[in-house]
């Protein structure tokens, strides 16, 4: 009788004995894994930064703006704050949670948060960061990856789709991240957004390539400041609840109702004749009128289901301006994992508001208005009091204020800008499309 044959098991077992040696020297060798990014300047240089001297200095008019101009002092906290328009904007406004911080804990604050940036600029910031030796590190960013994926008509094709996916399953392997700097080298990004025609939607396959990319690049940029020595506050992020998707599905609907569709202001709805609405729902279903029903359900005491509906309209939303909760998700799984403080903003603005964030605590869709930026400086401060190990104040919250979520929600309801007409869905990702101005 002849015996079984073992080569082919023998050599399955060796070829995995070999991988795990490769991936054990890979992990000696090469310490924590690292994302490889660039960020390309409008003058083509390459980086965010310079070195001067032995010094790193910025390229940014808006880092320049925000560079200490002397070394750190000692007893003073230096906290950086890294994100995107959300916490940006000039050292001189008072209302930025970043002076609120700073004014609160009697802390250097060095706002690097910039406009546009997503977590791709993020990790290009790291090697400033690191120079400046702060305290601890402050990471308010979720949006702008979704947003981008927009403007920018990323993941357009399959292949970047698959890509993301492939890098979330296999990220943790130093080997593959080896294998994939070497043959593809660094990723890319640009300083200036150009932005194409908004009405182009993400698939859910889509928004979750971006996520995994976004959390991939998140994991390198906390292990490469922490590595450095510097405790990191990752935050999670807050948007506007009670605002509309950016692409309305069924516009002459709500204005058949007396609801105005509007861009820049959440509208008033109490005026809707309740048996109108249902008999619209029920004759045309569309998000737009669940968002109707939805905030005069919470007026008219069903807050938990309204509560459910808002968010879950703001995580189905094909135009994904506003970052949908796996994003938090990943955020508080990354601060688990890697040891960083975790600012559960998020979950702090719901507590709040009585199960959603408070919607006059922004002024738009994710921007903040005064006191939105009182609460996230309160947030964040708890975050940095825990990451640091000091015994700092405590910022006070705001109160939100008890308006009807059916009322006007912002300072601009007489004059919001309709949206634009559009005969169709949102336009695929993969159709052509010349840039806009």
């Amino acid at each position: 009788m002849t015996p079984p044959r073992r080569r082919p098991l023998s050599g399955l077992l060796l070829a995995a004995a070999l991988l795990l040696l490769a991936e054990g020297t890979a992990r000696l060798l090469s310490g924590p894994p690292v994302v490889p990014m660039v960020v390309r300047m409008p003058d083509g240089s390459e980086g965010l930064w310079t070195e001067e001297g032995g010094q790193v200095r910025p390229k940014l008019r808006e880092h320049v703006e925000w560079w200490p101009a002397q070394d750190k002092q000692p007893g003073r906290l230096r906290l950086v704050l890294l994100g995107g328009s959300s916490v940006a904007g000039p050292p001189s406004d008072e209302r930025l949670a970043a002076n609120l911080l700073a004014t609160g804990l009697s802390a250097e604050v060095v706002n690097l948060a910039v406009s546009g940036m997503d977590s791709g600029h993020l990790l290009a910031s790291a090697p400033g960061v690191i120079a400046l030796q702060p305290d601890a590190v402050i990471i308010y960013s979720g949006h702008n990856d979704l947003g981008n994926a927009i403007f920018e008509r990323r993941y357009g094709d399959p292949r970047e789709v698959a890509i993301a996916r492939t890098r979330a399953v296999l990220g943790h392997s130093r080997l593959f991240n080896l294998l994939e700097a070497l043959v593809g080298g660094p990723e890319e990004r640009a300083v200036t957004q150009h932005f194409r025609v908004k009405e182009v939607a993400l698939s859910e396959s889509q928004k979750a390539a971006a996520i995994d990319d976004f959390t991939r690049r998140m994991r390198s940029l906390v292990t490469q400041v922490q590595a450095a020595g510097i405790p990191v506050v990752l935050s999670t992020v807050v948007s506007n609840p009670a605002w509309s998707s950016v692409g309305f599905t069924c516009p002459e609907a709500l204005r058949a109702l007396g609801v105005e569709p509007s861009r820049t202001a959440v509208m008033p709805v109490s005026q809707v004749d309740r048996a109108a609405l249902a008999a619209a729902r029920e004759q045309s279903p569309c998000v737009d009128l669940d968002l109707v029903a939805a905030r005069i359900a919470w007026d008219e005491g069903d807050r938990q289901q309204a509560a459910a509906t808002l968010i879950r309209l703001r995580d189905e939303d094909p135009l994904p301006l506003r970052a949908p909760s796996r994003v938090n998700e990943e955020l508080r799984a990354l601060a688990r994992q890697t040891g960083a403080t975790l600012a559960d903003t998020a979950a702090a603005f719901q507590e709040r508001g009585g199960g959603v964030e408070p919607p006059t605590w922004f002024r738009d869709i994710v921007h903040l208005s005064g006191a939105g930026n009182e609460a996230l400086a309160a947030s964040l401060a708890d975050g940095v009091a825990q990451a640091t190990g000091s015994a700092l104040p405590a910022l006070s919250w705001p109160d939100p204020p008890d308006l009807p979520m059916s009322a006007c929600l912002t300072g601009r309801c007489g004059k919001g800008r309709p949206p634009r007409p559009r005969t169709g869905p949102p336009v695929p990702m993969t159709a052509p499309h010349p840039e806009t101005p």
